[in-house]
């Protein structure tokens, strides 16, 4: 998730096999979005698919097709960046991922990651199309259903986080916020959470305390003036809040940001 794929191949390429007959066993991982439909045989996976689905084949493993008509895919083969050696982060994707509603934008991304592959001219062309690929796969991850354009359920909830990270400091409570992108309130905190891992209160919390800790470290306000800044006016409550959420009190993280900043310049 850290580091660049490497691109191997990326383009659009024909496919007719029939009956099983071929096997492919690349030596990188490999990302298809077919045109056509028919059974892939993915290792132990056999899985019928049709326009507009996508696979992902992990290095090594095994590939057959049967397509009755077939047509073309566009295809990228790719090195995963290596493990960490901490055993970081990394991203974790099906094999076999359904058409979704925002197909054409998959195939718009795919086609811009072949175009600047192929720009090999230019030297910045190639990581730009593997920055383009590692942006694919984690909007992959996120939505399976390869799907960036939201849902009613997501639209609100999209909504609400554009309106919280424009005016954090108002004195929002969940009743005036499901009221202001006429949802109900339940539906809407339950689908908030489900979207962002959050709940409404606890992202608000968040982004106020974001400016916190900014103000904090790049300004000499105050502590009582930096919570009436982020919406916050009770410097206890504001303690408390900061406390929980950065694990420091608001004084302690000051001092550490200065520390850490080294001495001002002259």
């Amino acid at each position: 998730m850290t580091v660049l794929p490497n691109i191997r191949v990326a383009g659009q390429f024909p496919h007719h096999d029939r009956d099983f007959q071929v096997s492919y066993r690349s030596a990188t991982h490999s990302l298809h979005l077919y045109g056509y439909g028919g059974v892939i045989q993915l290792g132990e996976l056999e899985q019928p698919f049709s326009p507009g689905d996508m696979t992902i084949t992990p290095t090594g493993t095994t590939s057959r097709y049967h397509l009755p008509v077939g047509g073309t895919h566009w295809c990228i083969h790719f090195d995963a960046a290596p493990t960490p050696p901490d055993d970081g982060p990394r991203l974790r994707l099906p094999l076999y991922l359904p058409r979704g509603p925002a197909g054409a934008y998959v195939r718009q991304v795919m086609t811009r990651i072949t175009h600047l592959f192929a720009l090999t001219s230019r030297e910045l062309a190639p990581p730009a199309a593997s920055a383009a690929l590692l942006q694919l796969l984690l909007e992959l991850a996120i939505r399976p259903d390869h799907s960036p354009r939201p849902g009613a359920a997501e639209a609100a909830v999209m909504r609400l986080a554009h309106l919280i990270d424009a005016r954090w400091a108002e004195q929002w409570t969940v009743p005036k916020l499901a009221d202001v992108v006429n949802r109900s309130q339940n539906h809407l905190a339950a689908q908030f959470r489900r979207i962002m891992g959050m709940t409404i209160p606890r992202y608000l919390l968040t982004r106020r305390m974001e400016m916190a800790r900014m103000l904090l470290a790049g300004s000499e306000l105050p502590i009582a003036q930096v919570a009436k800044k982020c919406g916050l006016p009770d410097a206890q409550h504001f303690n408390k809040q900061f406390r929980r959420l950065v694990g420091t009190s608001p004084s302690q993280y000051r001092a550490e940001a200065r520390l850490n900043a080294g001495p001002a310049p002259h």
